[in-house]
């Protein structure tokens, strides 16, 4: 009875929340040994240089991620993205409203965790954007969140690989690259081709104490599409934000604006909020 009761006590989950490793504003997480779960928001303003939107507070894409080790070299990672869209126009002669909600591509995928380096960690991703999303709010999806392109194309499959190399100082200077392919393939006949992507991005940034503030450059390309200007094939974006890095939670704020005229025309900037926590889950197994 007492071996069988020390065992029962033995295989109970110890849960503790410790700091998380520095992570990023919009670039892939950097991964740990811990579960890491998350939720943000992406809401971007729109310009009313032509149309004036008045866009409801709550509108904007959530998501929900997690980063979960199953090996001592190998996380699984996930990311669930939702819209939500509610505006008003009002042409002078009559006011036009819009409501439309709905999931996005659904992302899963495998993450290496390697140890660090002289502070210095490389990172591959490999993984999937399933055909979830809704075909209505993926446009206003795309528009607040379009680093992450393939999860709001709707009636698409999507194969993701990223590379990515952090040097991480828990104070002082921190930076970091990623750059990968994005293969996009329609699941239905008569929508559009399979096309290939590339994105990229560079973070900077710097740590006082448990303050981290950070600069990003990122875009993605389409390289199989034909275009006149080699320029068109791109979309570039900034983000500048920061980061508190407590012991139990990590909260980010970050504000992104593109550098490609059209969608400025189109949008002011996107405003960005996140939280993530980091879970140390332990398995003791003796008897």
């Amino acid at each position: 009875m007492g071996n069988l009761k020390t065992f029962m006590v033995d295989m109970i989950l110890f849960v503790s929340v410790s700091m998380l490793s520095a992570q990023t504003l919009n670039l892939q997480n950097i991964p740990n040994d811990k579960m890491q779960f998350g939720i943000s928001y992406n809401k971007a303003f729109y310009s009313t240089d032509y149309i004036d939107y008045n866009m409801s507070t709550l509108s904007g894409v959530y998501q929900l991620n997690a980063n979960i080790p199953i090996s001592s070299k190998l996380n699984i990672i996930g990311d669930i993205p939702y819209i939500i869209t509610n505006y008003e126009i009002n042409f002078g002669f009559g006011q036009y409203s819009y409501s439309e909600n709905g999931i996005g591509n659904i992302f899963i995928g495998l993450q290496t965790n390697s140890n660090l380096v002289n502070n210095k960690k490389s990172i591959f991703t490999f993984g999937l954007y399933l055909p979830t999303c809704s075909e209505n709010g993926a446009v206003w999806g795309l528009l607040a969140d379009d680093y992450y392109f393939p999860k709001y194309y709707p009636n698409s499959f999507s194969i993701y690989f990223n590379y990515a190399y952090h040097k991480i100082n828990i104070q002082g200077f921190n930076y970091g690259l990623e750059l990968g392919p994005d293969l996009l393939i329609p699941t239905k006949s008569n929508y559009n081709k399979t096309e290939l992507y590339i994105h990229y991005g560079l973070i900077g940034g710097y740590q006082i104490n448990k303050l981290l503030f950070s600069l990003e450059f990122l875009g993605n390309g389409i390289i199989t599409e034909h275009v006149d200007n080699f320029g068109d094939r791109f979309i570039n974006m900034v983000n500048i934000g920061a980061q508190w890095k407590g012991t139990t939670i990590t909260p980010k704020i970050f504000y992104k604006i593109y550098l490609r005229d059209e969608i400025r025309h189109t949008i002011d900037g996107v405003l960005g909020l996140g939280v993530a926590v980091s879970i140390d889950w332990v398995i003791k197994n003796k008897y």
